[in-house]
């Protein structure tokens, strides 16, 4: 729902979904040089406390014919990429969240985007619930590419819409979502 919601926003022909199958770890590898400009990642994450580099984007553990393939995109994947989208959003649980207080600072999710070459970053500190995922990033998505907002004031007025509605008014469904920009 919340990628369907995404590429309706985007202007015809502009926006690539996959999911399922499709959505493989192999194919965020083989994302060209300078051909994109959104990566948006909605899937599960896992944190490990201990081992920061095993922290990981979930993709699909599956290939079409039902086979088992790796599926964990880990940040030494990220910082491999060729690909170096302007703008990655990583709705999914604890992308933003350090490991623990021993590893803060560390390499986490985030920073490896950012340490290859991404200029913004949304991500979650907290778990996010999909619903209210689908909600945050359908307005988030309307402020960045219909209204030309940056990223940071289109995540702000995203947030307050929610806080703003009955059903999501809870900073629990959309508080923990931040916007980390490397220096130009």
């Amino acid at each position: 729902r919340e990628l369907a919601a995404i590429a309706a926003l985007a202007p015809a022909g502009t926006a690539s979904v996959a999911t399922g199958a499709a959505a493989s770890r192999e194919a965020v590898l083989a994302l060209p040089r300078d051909r994109v400009d959104v990566l948006h990642l909605a899937t599960h994450a896992t944190l490990d406390t201990q081992i920061p580099a095993l922290a990981s984007i979930v993709m699909s553990r599956r290939d079409a014919t039902g086979a088992e393939r790796p599926g964990d995109l880990r940040p030494h994947d990220i910082l491999a990429l060729d690909a170096h989208p302007a703008l990655v959003v990583l709705s999914a649980c604890d992308t933003a969240a350090e490991p623990s207080r021993a590893a803060a600072g560390l390499m986490n999710l985030t920073r490896a985007f950012l340490g290859g070459g991404t200029r913004y970053v949304v991500s979650s500190r907290w778990a996010v619930g999909d619903a209210s995922a689908v909600a945050l990033m359908t307005e988030f998505y309307r402020g960045l590419l219909q209204d030309g907002l940056t990223p940071d004031a289109a995540l702000a007025r995203a947030q307050r819409t929610l806080a703003a509605s009955p059903a999501w008014r809870a900073p629990f469904h959309w508080a923990g979502f931040v916007v980390t920009g490397a220096a130009p």
